[in-house]
């Protein structure tokens, strides 16, 4: 509930009801298991590989600073790794 405080607005939050939630979570079930099996399968991709092939299969960008990472920025998944400079999708 924390996570959606933080995207959703208060006002939207205060309409919905907790049967609206669950029959949120009932619709997206299958779109949310299939992103933890996407990432599962990153995941074991990452652990497969050494610490050189990480560093050269997704390098950190040289400019990348933490105040990067505490002001705004896109809330598009998909603009994230390109506006902090990492390449996109480095392990599929």
């Amino acid at each position: 509930m924390a996570f959606s405080k933080a995207v959703i607005p208060d006002k939207a939050l205060e309409r919905l009801s907790l049967a609206d939630v669950a029959s949120y979570r009932r619709k997206t079930k299958d779109i949310y298991d299939a992103w933890i099996a996407d990432l599962n399968a990153t995941a074991a991709k990452i652990d497969e590989l050494s610490v050189e092939e990480v560093s050269e299969k997704a390098p950190q960008p040289a400019t990348l600073r933490l105040s990067d990472l505490e002001g705004p920025f896109s809330i598009e998944w998909a603009q994230q790794p390109a506006a902090f400079g990492f390449a996109a999708k480095p392990f599929r």
